[in-house]
C-alpha cells in the first residue's frame, strides 16, 4: 500500500517510510504531511523493488522492519540506490548498532517516538546534506573518515595534500561559510548570521563544493579540521568564541 501527498514545501521532493508498524506510519504521514510526495512500503521485499523505482530523496527506515536483517540489509539499500539518503528509525538499537550505521552511510539516527518538530527539523536538515547525528558518534566518525583519506593518500603517494591551497581558491564569502561548516552551523544558522537567504547559501556551497572537489558538508569539515591542525584555521575570518566545534549538524544530545 502507497500514499501520496500533493503539496509540495520545496523541502525534500519525495519520501518513503519503510515500517510494518501503522502507528508509526500514520503519525509520519500526519507530521510531514505537505512536505514532499510520499510513499509507503511494509516489508522489506516491496522496500527493494520500490526503492529502485522511485529512487527517493529520503527514506525513513524502522530499524524493526521484517526482514531487514539490521545494518546488513541497510547495507544493501545503500548500494540499491546510493543517492536516496536514509534515516534510520529504532527503539531498541544498540549504541554499536547506531555506529555502524553510519559507518554503513545513513544520513541520520533517530528515536521511533520523536517529537514532531524534531521530526521535521530532521527533515530539513538532512534534505540540506547535514546528518542529524548523536555528538558522542561525531568525532568518532570525522577520526574514522580522515584515518581513510589519508590511507587513500598515501597509496597513491600523496599523504600531504596541499590543503590550504584549495581552500585559497575560496571567495571571502565561501572560505567564512566553510568555517561556519566547520563549526557546525545548519544553512538556516548560517544564513541568518551571515544576513544571507538560505538559497544564498544552497548556491555558495555548490562552488565550495565544485572547488574543493568533495560532494558534502562533511567533507568540508574535514578540511576545515585539517586546516585548523596546521593552525590556519579562522586566519581570513574571524572566529566566534561561543560557536561550540561539532563539523557538521549535531542537533541531538
Amino acid at each position: 500500500m502507497k500514499f501520496t501527498s500533493y503539496e509540495n514545501l520545496d523541502t525534500v521532493s519525495s519520501l518513503m517510510f519503510a515500517s510494518a508498524c501503522k502507528a508509526s506510519t500514520a503519525r509520519y504521514k500526519e507530521e510531514l504531511s505537505g512536505i514532499a510526495r510520499m510513499f509507503h512500503v511494509n516489508s522489506f521485499e516491496l522496500l527493494k523493488e520500490d526503492l529502485v523505482q522511485i529512487e527517493p530523496e529520503m527514506l525513513l527506515l524502522d530499524f524493526d522492519l521484517p526482514k531487514l536483517n539490521g545494518v546488513r540489509g541497510v547495507s544493501e539499500l545503500r548500494r540499491l540506490c546510493p543517492k536516496t539518503n536514509i534515516v534510520v528509525f529504532h527503539d531498541h538499537a544498540t549504541d554499536e548498532d547506531e555506529w555502524f550505521l553510519f559507518k554503513a552511510g545513513v544520513r541520520g539516527c533517530c528515536p521511533t517516538n520523536i517529537e514532531g518538530s524534531s521530526l521535521k527539523m530532521m527533515v530539513e536538515a538532512v534534505s540540506n546534506g547535514e546528518l542529524w547525528i548523536r555528538r558522542k558518534f561525531l568525532s568518532r566518525l570525522l577520526a574514522q573518515m580522515e584515518q581513510r583519506q589519508v590511507k587513500e593518500q598515501a597509496k597513491h603517494g600523496d599523504q600531504h595534500p596541499d590543503i590550504h591551497g584549495l581552500l585559497a581558491q575560496l571567495t571571502d564569502r565561501e572560505y567564512e561559510i566553510a568555517v561556519r561548516i566547520g563549526n557546525g552551523e545548519s544553512n538556516k544558522q548560517i544564513a541568518y548570521s551571515l544576513e544571507i537567504t538560505e538559497r544564498t547559501v544552497k548556491a555558495h556551497l555548490t562552488n565550495i563544493f565544485e572547488k574543493l572537489g568533495v560532494t558534502d558538508r562533511l567533507n568540508v569539515a574535514l578540511m576545515m579540521s585539517a586546516e585548523k591542525r596546521q593552525g590556519r584555521n579562522g586566519s581570513r575570518v574571524r572566529k566566534e568564541s561561543n560557536v561550540v566545534h561539532l563539523a557538521v549538524l549535531s542537533a541531538q544530545s
